[in-house]
């Protein structure tokens, strides 16, 4: 965030899914994008602009970079059931390239990059932005898990949890476990959602519930992250219990977070 001088969470966050870490990217572009009203411009002129050295990137990454394929690629461990893991795009420019130039490169070659990037636009949120959302959530409390739970965290990954009366599968995007979790034993810190929407109290609600379908989460604590907000009822709550942390953009981005 301020590598790129920018001073938004919000647009911070999404640029960031655009482009990675990479801090060459920055000299690829004539400008930063100022504001969140500005992010459409920025991607259609800087980043999907056939004339732009980022237009191609993936491909010159996976084509020309030894070793890429390595870390282009990670795997999505359950780990609390063992299953099969489930495969994803680790390198955000790879993804985002994947996701939003490659179905609409004729578009984009024709110079019709507004129309491309409005077609794109559902599954830039649902693709790109809430994996990349989830990723930044479970990083947060892998690095803060001492300051969050009075414990280190030693992994934090996701789960699926049966709930049989309600002939339901509940998909967590975190799971956090702390010392002393080996293979067949699993100290749950915490439980959570990460979600891009605007979560309330029903969320907690949800999470209240998968609790106690866990067996050794009783003491967990439930985290509810979200990129755009949260209601005053989930606020209240929050407040008068210990057991529920709240985390929005603010924090991920704050130096005292």
């Amino acid at each position: 965030m301020r590598f790129w001088g920018l001073a938004d969470p919000r647009l911070a966050f999404r640029v960031h899914a655009i482009v990675g870490g990479t801090p060459g990217y920055r000299e690829l572009v004539r400008s930063a994008p100022s504001s969140l009203a500005d992010l459409d411009s920025w991607v259609v002129e800087e980043v999907l602009n056939p004339a732009s050295a980022l237009f191609r990137e993936d491909e010159w990454l996976l084509g020309e970079q030894r070793g890429m394929e390595n870390r282009a690629l990670d795997k999505d461990d359950d780990v609390i059931r063992q299953r099969r893991p489930i495969y994803r795009v680790e390198d955000p420019i790879i993804r985002f390239h994947q996701v939003v130039r490659h179905p609409r490169s004729a578009l984009f070659e024709d110079r019709r990059g507004v129309e491309a990037w409005a077609d794109a636009k559902q599954s830039f949120e649902s693709l790109v932005l809430g994996p990349h959302f989830e990723r930044l959530a479970r990083e947060y409390l892998a690095r803060r898990g001492v300051a969050l739970f009075d414990v280190p965290i030693v992994t934090v990954g996701t789960t699926v949890v049966n709930d049989k009366d309600m002939r339901a599968a509940h998909q967590l995007d975190i799971v956090a476990l702390g010392p002393g979790t080996g293979t067949r034993n699993r100290v749950i810190e915490a439980i959570g959602e990460a979600k891009l929407r605007y979560l309330d109290g029903r969320d907690l609600t949800r999470l209240d519930r998968i609790r106690t379908l866990m067996p050794g989460a009783k003491g967990a604590r439930l985290v509810l992250a979200s990129a755009s907000g949260f209601s005053q009822e989930l606020i209240r709550a929050a407040a008068v219990r210990s057991d529920v942390r709240l985390v929005g953009l603010e924090k991920l981005y704050s130096d005292d977070q």
